[in-house]
């Protein structure tokens, strides 16, 4: 896709001289549309006024693994100039429609995530990093000529991304394999890079897969807490079960943290500003842990 494909040419005739003078009219942004909302804010802060985004997924509440889209959000997917998934298993629904945009972008494949891994690609800093890279080089090749506010967008969201690495690196320094529980597996990656160890894995999988834990991981977990052997619980706060009601009772009892790690950038909220607010729930609850 061309600079031209994006623009109108607008023709008009010198009449005193007979000549057709041509130019292009004001350049339409590029149509970004991604299944996540925080892929789409990282994509907006790169491309500035250049890019126009919309996401599909913006409510909290909604599983994308089993979100079924509309008509006219398929459509948004195909007819976008640069359409982008999460994937690893996360949003497969949107494959289909998504590879019939000339230029598409899964985070999964082009970051070798591996089946069993955290699927939550938007909540690991590592990865986010790589991708606003390959982005960004997306951009310039549909927007050429503003390739250097592209550049400079992604070096300040760079800059954002350093001080949320910094941040972990601190609290690593402090509390590295601390344990921690959780109910589900988002947000695992990024605990890990603050040196965090997620004391049961097996649940918190089973749980992201949709499957019932085994008796014995359930009850590892709930003595976990009822011993006070991990320094905080995370829980989705979309999520709403009677298991989950019973474990958060439990940490409750324990004097055990609650932290709320959701699967949807909060209204309003940049991606930063997103994980910067789980790392200061992740350092009251540490320093409150006394473990």
């Amino acid at each position: 896709m061309t600079i031209f494909s994006r623009c109108a040419v607008v023709c008009t005739l010198l009449l005193w001289g007979g000549v057709w003078s041509c130019g292009q009219a004001a350049e339409r942004p590029v149509r970004v549309v991604c299944v996540e909302s925080a892929w789409c804010n990282i994509a907006a802060q790169i491309g500035r006024d250049h890019v126009q985004t919309n996401a599909i997924i913006t409510t909290p509440g909604i599983d994308p693994h089993e979100f079924s889209p509309t008509p006219a959000m398929a459509r948004a997917l195909a007819q976008a100039d640069f359409a982008l998934m999460n994937g690893a298993t996360y949003d497969d629904w949107a494959t289909p429609f998504l590879t019939q945009t000339l230029v598409h972008f899964n985070v999964g494949e082009e970051t070798g995530w591996a089946p069993g891994a955290d699927a939550h690609l938007f909540l690991d800093p590592q990865i986010v990093r790589g991708v606003a890279q390959k982005v960004a080089v997306r951009l310039q090749a549909l927007s050429p000529e503003n390739a250097a506010v592209f550049s400079a967008g992604l070096a300040e969201f760079l800059s954002t991304v350093d001080q949320v690495q910094h941040r972990l690196s601190t609290i690593r320094m402090t509390h590295n394999h601390v344990l921690y529980a959780a109910t589900e597996t988002q947000g695992t990656a990024l605990f890990a890079q603050a040196g965090l160890q997620l004391v049961d894995v097996r649940y918190a999988q089973a749980i992201a897969q949709h499957a019932a834990p085994s008796p014995r991981d359930e009850a590892a977990l709930e003595l976990a807490l009822q011993e006070h052997k991990v320094a905080f619980l995370v829980v989705n706060p979309a999520v709403q079960a009677p298991q989950i009601d019973h474990l958060k009772a439990l940490a409750q009892e324990a004097g055990v943290s609650i932290i709320q790690v959701g699967e949807t950038l909060p209204q309003g909220m940049s991606w930063q500003e997103w994980v910067m607010q789980i790392l200061d729930q992740t350092d009251k609850a540490l320093n409150a842990g006394h473990l």
